[in-house]
């Protein structure tokens, strides 16, 4: 299964069409128990995303968590404390997800390798823009995992996606759905990202104006990518989880080409972190 859950959702009111807020007790547990009888093994978290990051343990999957580094002194500290606060069976990977610290301060990451060796867990960086990896590499900054944007309208990373594999990088897509905007109603889009109307117009249309199949084309598109390892999505509701897991075993190889050119602003506010 290629499908990672994303718990972003469980903490905080995430994503453009969240319309029911964080999920109440009993939903989160339905959640894991729908991860672990669909073979749903990671979950992504983060210590931003509110309460999540104690939410996610102790349930029996493995766990990616995203951390922000300052000097290399407090990188040993905070990754330390995040250790000892989950057993060593659950913590699989920590990524890095402000990668200026570690072009400011190398020792960031050769503190990360060393606690890579001691803890036996993996590394790596979530990142916005290629330049970004290319940077990191140059500083021969190898992760074993990175978590890169992907979806149907964005795709600046494509070029770069076989040589992280050459390097034997696992490579993660988020913003899949683009925090639900691709089933937005465009009447309800917000106006500072309003230059995106065009092109979901065209989605909606190319989709038939049918949300089951805005959902189908989007997952599909990033599955048909070979490169691409491993989805983290991030759903309010169980049944959310279960139509994504129909979904994603209803596909069958096929080819999902959407056109559209982007101009420069549009590409700025395919961005979540720029909303």
């Amino acid at each position: 299964m290629r499908l990672i859950l994303g718990t972003a959702q469980l903490g905080i009111n995430y994503g453009i069409a969240n319309k029911t807020g964080i999920p109440n007790c009993n939903d989160i547990d339905q959640l894991f128990l729908i991860c672990k009888k669909n073979g749903i093994e990671f979950c992504d978290t983060a210590n931003i995303y509110g309460n999540s990051q104690r939410l996610v343990m102790s349930r029996g999957m493995k766990i990616i968590t995203k951390l922000s580094l300052k000097d290399s002194i407090q990188t040993r500290r905070d990754v330390n404390n995040l250790i000892s606060e989950f057993s060593y069976t659950e913590l699989d990977t920590i990524l890095v997800h402000n990668t200026k610290s570690l072009l400011a301060d190398p020792r960031n990451w050769i503190e990360l390798e060393q606690i890579k060796k001691a803890n036996k867990i993996r590394i790596g960086f979530s990142v916005y823009y290629p330049d970004e990896v290319s940077n990191l590499l140059n500083k021969n900054f190898i992760p074993d995992v990175i978590q890169v944007p992907y979806n149907l309208f964005d795709t600046k990373f494509e070029p770069i996606l076989s040589k992280l594999k050459r390097l034997g990088i696992e490579i993660h897509a988020r913003s899949v759905f683009l925090q639900g905007l691709f089933f937005l109603n465009t009447s309800n889009i917000p106006n500072n990202l309003n230059s995106l109307i065009e092109p979901l117009n065209i989605f909606n249309r190319f989709c038939n104006h049918n949300t089951q199949e805005k959902i189908k084309t989007s997952l599909h598109f990033v599955l048909q990518n070979p490169l691409v390892d491993k989805l983290v999505v991030g759903v309010e509701k169980p049944n959310q989880l279960l139509e994504l897991i129909d979904c994603y075993n209803s596909y069958e190889g096929n080819k999902i080409e959407f056109n559209y050119e982007f101009n420069d602003i549009q590409k700025r506010q395919l961005n979540p972190a720029n909303w």
